[in-house]
């Protein structure tokens, strides 16, 4: 019991907060959320997930643009047996425009498909008020 309660402890100190933990299964898109630099694991543990980095153009609301704009984010994904990357994706902008959309890695495809806070100004949004919607497809093997 004690070295239940001392273990509970120890966790409960430490400043890093664990990895939420996020099911796949075959074939079927899920859409997680993420937070600036909170990462995520697979129930599984092989796939992980981390957004460290965010640039957002996206016109603020109740304001008349030339185009939506758009919000991009770097994730660092890592697999068991695969070697880490950063994958940038990004919502949806007109092809002829090359900007960055979705992204694969291994089996899986990224799309970004929610940004929230909306942008109510021009000002920056500070990055840890972020939260990305993240679909991930994972392709039968």
């Amino acid at each position: 019991m004690l070295i239940l309660l001392a273990s509970g402890l120890t966790m409960s100190a430490c400043a890093a907060k664990p990895p939420e933990k996020i099911a796949m299964t075959d074939q079927e898109p899920q859409v997680i959320s993420l937070a600036y630099h909170q990462p995520v694991t697979s129930a599984d543990g092989v796939l992980k997930l981390e957004v460290t980095d965010v640039t957002d153009s996206r016109c603020p609301v109740n304001t008349r643009c030339v185009w939506a704009g758009q919000a991009t984010v770097s994730v660092k994904v890592s697999m068991s047996g695969k070697a880490e990357e950063k994958l940038v994706i990004g919502t949806s902008a007109p092809p002829a425009m090359n900007l960055p959309g979705d992204a694969s890695y291994g089996a899986y495809r990224f799309s970004l498909v929610s940004v929230s806070p909306a942008k109510a100004s021009p000002d920056a949004i500070a990055s840890e008020a972020y939260k990305f919607g993240i679909k991930i497809v994972k392709s039968g093997s």
